[in-house]
């Protein structure tokens, strides 16, 4: 993965948290919450503008497992329902309690934690 130069320190802080949440490589973690980002965002995109189907809930839902699985160490998390920003975010509290821990993830305006920023 190609990162600018003006974010390198940002990408080696967020793998560090991502390891520290998950116990595996945080790299590779990173990748699959890409992924799993784009997902959300599609969908909660789709159900902003009343184009979801059925399937919809259940992919979220499926979603949410795999975040689950692949970071143990995070309390809570959830999928952002508004499509102009992230879409898996966690509550502010962890952040805190992350910084505190030596641990800086990156945060929206409104002081919540983002799984997988654009780095």
């Amino acid at each position: 993965m190609k990162i600018k130069q003006q974010n390198v320190k940002s990408y080696q802080n967020m793998i560090t948290l991502l390891s520290y949440l998950s116990a595996q490589d945080g790299e590779e973690v990173y990748n699959k919450l890409q992924r799993l980002e784009r997902k959300a965002s599609r969908i909660t995109t789709a159900q902003c503008n009343g184009d979801a189907n059925e399937k919809a809930d259940k992919d979220l839902e499926r979603i949410e497992k795999q975040i689950k699985q692949l970071l143990p160490n995070l309390k809570s998390f959830f999928i952002n329902g508004d499509p102009r920003g992230y879409a898996l975010k966690f509550k502010e509290s962890e952040v805190q309690e992350l910084r505190i821990s030596g641990y800086y993830p990156h945060t929206d305006f409104g002081g919540y934690g983002i799984l997988a920023p654009e780095l």
